[in-house]
């Protein structure tokens, strides 16, 4: 419990400071799509692994009592330490116990309504079929190669998708309705866009975004991230069919067109679609009719940025906690004074044990040495000094 809130702190801290990065990209001019397509899939995913790194960092080490049997020595913790006191949990660790339970029930509601979308999904694709058309297979294969795609893809249609869809990497699905209503021209701008889900490997990194997602419940910025890669990702696709058509406003017609027959659909963030929001296709419309400037080679540096920061950053998270529990006889809380007692008596017993396992690992030790012995011996007096402390509520005997 104590090191999964020390990762989920350690998380929250690194994901928002790579959110606070990345989503202010999209309004610098000048910064490409796949620029902000990759560094939003990084800081999406790098925190996951950077929030591990405090929790291996070297630690000072404490020993308090111990509920169980008098102490607890060599805690791995320490920039988190609860003691949970005598009077029951600390305020803290019951916040910090809410919170991973709420993240907890989240992360399993979305993430059984997007396997419920799955199931939904694979139903709806179970009625497809595959294209014979020889015309429109040519087209493809004109098109994979351009993009310089090494495999053939294979083309279906169905009559319950509504919208084209990369379905892996090596088929693309278009609504049935759709295909015999497109225009040759039409077609070949839609493909090319589906061809440019397949460079871009999206058939594998829109799922794995959704569930790291679903995963980063916790995170409200995740959702901002994923929406902003998956619209980047559009954009990107926008420009690499652009570039394989040479005919923007034909991919821009394609566009509207296909808004036409698209709703919004929960399986969209499993399948690598064209994204027909409205506003968001009136944008990508206007954008083409620009004729956008395609990805230069001098920024492909800059993919590497979030990951470079996370890594600066990521030993400066919550180290491993330690939860700590005060001593508790018959029910009862001693007073702080004998508190401070049974503090310092686990300090000196702390000590010992250190001087103790040193003096045994020294080579030629002898177990019967008269060193070992009287540090046996006082150890064993520091044990009795507690147990009376906790069967009477006070010291009895001085401390060494």
């Amino acid at each position: 419990m104590a090191s999964f809130v020390a990762y989920a702190l350690s998380y929250l801290i690194h994901s928002t400071l790579a959110a606070a990065l990345v989503l202010p990209l999209s309004s610098i001019r000048g910064v490409t799509p796949a620029l902000r397509r990759a560094w939003s899939l990084s800081a999406l995913s790098l925190p996951f692994l950077t929030a591990s790194v405090p929790l291996f960092w070297n630690a000072p080490q404490k020993a308090v009592p111990h509920a169980a049997n008098g102490w607890q020595g060599a805690l791995d913790g320490p920039s988190l330490a609860l003691d949970t006191g005598s009077h029951g949990a600390h305020p803290l660790l019951i916040l910090l116990g809410l919170v991973a339970f709420l993240w907890a029930i989240a992360a399993l509601v979305r993430g059984a309504r997007l396997l419920n979308a799955r199931r939904a999904l694979k139903h709806a694709l179970d009625q497809r079929t595959a294209v014979t058309d020889g015309a429109q297979l040519a087209l493809l294969d004109r098109l994979g190669c351009a993009a310089g795609l090494t495999s053939a893809v294979a083309l279906s249609h169905s009559p319950t998708l509504r919208s084209p869809s990369v379905l892996s990497r090596r088929e693309i699905c278009v609504p049935s309705a759709l295909l015999q209503s497109l225009s040759v021209r039409q077609l070949e701008a839609v493909l090319a866009h589906e061809v440019a889900h397949l460079v871009q490997r999206d058939w594998l990194w829109f799922p794995v975004v959704a569930w790291l997602d679903v995963i980063g419940s916790g995170q409200p910025l995740n959702r901002l991230l994923t929406r902003a890669f998956r619209r980047d990702a559009e954009l990107c696709c926008d420009d690499l069919a652009a570039t394989l058509t040479q005919h923007p406003r034909r991919l821009a017609q394609a566009l509207l067109r296909v808004a036409e027959f698209c709703v919004e659909r929960r399986t969209g963030v499993l399948l690598a679609e064209m994204n027909t929001q409205s506003g968001f296709t009136l944008q990508r419309v206007q954008r083409l009719l620009r004729a956008p400037a395609t990805p230069t080679a001098r920024a492909r540096w800059m993919h590497l940025g979030p990951a470079l920061l996370l890594l600066v950053v990521a030993p400066f998270g919550v180290r491993g906690a330690a939860v700590t529990t005060a001593p508790d006889t018959h029910r009862g809380a001693f007073p702080p004074s004998l508190q401070d007692e049974l503090v310092e008596l686990a300090e000196q017993r702390h000590f010992l044990d250190v001087a103790l396992q040193t003096a045994l690992w020294d080579e030629g030790a002898d177990p019967d040495s008269p060193e070992i012995l009287r540090l046996h011996a006082e150890i064993d007096r520091l044990d009795e000094l507690d147990a009376r402390l906790r069967n009477s509520g006070k010291l009895t005997d001085s401390a060494p």
